[in-house]
């Protein structure tokens, strides 16, 4: 949960803190530089490994990011860790070499999806001064919505961690089907939002984007986990994914202003609020087996016939 929210916590303070600082682009480049080298030295603190692994499927070695883009396109390599064959057959399982058709349509589906809602939020971030000042909105003002909507997102992600952690372990993909369409229709509803002097409806939608956007963000990271037996590499192709839709959505945002007020940037939020609706439509393929928590139940189940005896 931590590592998921990084990257919209420094999102968060790039929006809020700018407005507060009365300084030009040479300033600010200054300023980012300090703060980046400093944060540098903090690389060499990360460990390879926690001291203790979580669980039982933690502590399996993940096979190498090519073996599972490999397994994923259905080329899969076999890599028995053991010299006998039943052991080796078990630990090609549990390294996740090979997947079935459906894990891998789950995880196309899930990387769509993945992808599109972290593009659209991120492209919305870096382009929010210029979808708002057409229509008579400071910098001040973007910069503020842009942060209500990451921070309301924050908050939404802290608070429900615990839950998804002890209550919906087992209903990763229930939550994905049940927030998605919400999610859609909050981006809709932007389109109607960015008005003059509507800046009530506009904090209103900003902050459902984000709640919306960062409940699936954990929930998105872990089923990609859960899916591929992979951490490291589900991880690489579903932030892959989603920087790829950013600069999509950032590209094409020139070519859709609108001279009607001068330079507007609807048809950028048209497109937004198009490309999830229609992500989100591929939602109702995926089933989301949790094929790491049901290896953990089944250990669990195995230590404690063996406590019990």
């Amino acid at each position: 949960m931590a590592i998921a929210i990084a990257n919209p916590i420094g999102s968060a303070l790039g929006q809020l803190i700018p407005p507060f600082i009365d300084a030009g682009p040479r300033s600010s480049v200054l300023v980012l530089a300090v703060v980046t080298t400093v944060c540098l030295f903090l690389v060499f603190l990360i460990q390879d490994a926690p001291p203790t692994p979580p669980t039982f499927a933690g502590s399996r070695p993940s096979p190498p990011f090519k073996e599972t883009l490999l397994a994923l396109i259905g080329r899969p390599r076999a890599r028995p860790t053991s010299t006998s064959a039943a052991a080796g057959t078990e630990s090609e399982e549990l390294l996740g070499v090979t997947f079935t058709n459906t894990e891998r349509i789950d995880f196309a589906i899930l990387t769509l999806v993945f992808g599109v809602l972290v593009g659209a939020i991120s492209a919305f971030s870096i382009l929010i001064n210029q979808i708002f000042a057409p229509v008579g909105y400071s910098d001040e003002s973007s910069g503020f919505i842009g942060a209500a909507l990451l921070l309301t997102g924050l908050l939404a992600g802290l608070i429900t961690s615990p839950i998804f952690d002890r209550v919906l372990t087992h209903h990763l993909a229930l939550t994905i089907r049940c927030v998605l369409p919400p999610m859609a229709l909050a981006w809709i509803g932007m389109i109607f939002a960015v008005r003059p002097n509507n800046d009530a409806g506009i904090y209103v939608v900003a902050c459902l984007i984000g709640i919306f956007g960062f409940l699936l963000l954990p929930v998105g990271l872990e089923l990609g986990c859960e899916i591929t037996r992979n951490a490291d590499g589900s991880a690489a192709c579903l932030w892959m994914a989603g920087n790829l839709w950013t600069l999509i959505f950032v590209l094409v945002a020139e070519p859709l202003r609108d001279p009607n007020p001068p330079h507007n940037m609807r048809n950028e939020l048209i497109l937004l609020a198009a490309v999830v609706s229609t992500a989100s439509l591929t939602i109702i393929k995926f089933t989301g087996h949790q094929a790491r928590r049901a290896l953990d139940v089944d250990k669990n189940k195995e230590a404690n016939n063996i406590i019990a005896i």
